[in-house]
């Protein structure tokens, strides 16, 4: 984020893209998932929902932060 800072569109048009993929296949999107609550990846969710009108659900995965994100219990478990 400090060699190329974000604008306030780049997250919600993923959203938007994602959440059209799921309406398609008949699952509709009812929040949103901060896989980590802290520092920045804490932010883009939190900032998505609530223009999206959509509540946060905090999973934290690890309990920590992670390097990868095949290193969190969602992804071992299917």
């Amino acid at each position: 984020m400090i060699e190329k800072v974000p604008s306030s569109t780049e997250v919600i048009e993923a959203f938007k893209k994602v959440r059209q993929i799921h309406d398609q296949k008949g699952e509709p999107t009812t929040h949103v998932m901060a896989v980590e609550i802290g520092g920045m990846n804490s932010l883009a969710p939190m900032y998505t929902a609530a223009l999206m009108g959509l509540p946060v659900v905090d999973i934290d995965c690890m309990g920590r932060a992670y390097p990868e994100v095949q290193m969190v219990s969602n992804f071992i478990n299917g």
